[in-house]
């Protein structure tokens, strides 16, 4: 499953926020394809395959004290018949 997940600093924390987005901690199954810096806001995207939602969410999670995060369930438009 491909997520996607925008990150906005909310403290005076944003040099940790960018360290950790830089090296985050690995949750099993988690996979990193690609991190965004952003001019404005959001701050960071990040772009992050995981086996389902409840791991996604447990990834996203170390985040959340330095940032507000939303995170998506993503797909390749191509996949969809009739587009």
């Amino acid at each position: 499953m491909l997520f996607i997940s925008s990150l906005e600093i909310t403290t005076e924390k944003a040099k940790e926020l960018m360290t950790r987005a830089r090296n985050p901690e690995m949750i099993q199954g988690v996979v990193i394809k690609d991190i965004l810096g952003v001019f404005g806001k959001p701050d960071i995207i990040l772009i992050f395959e995981a086996p389902s939602e409840r791991t996604a969410a447990e990834f996203v999670l170390q985040f959340t004290d330095c940032a507000i995060t939303r995170t998506h369930l993503v797909f390749p438009i191509k996949i969809i018949e009739g587009i």
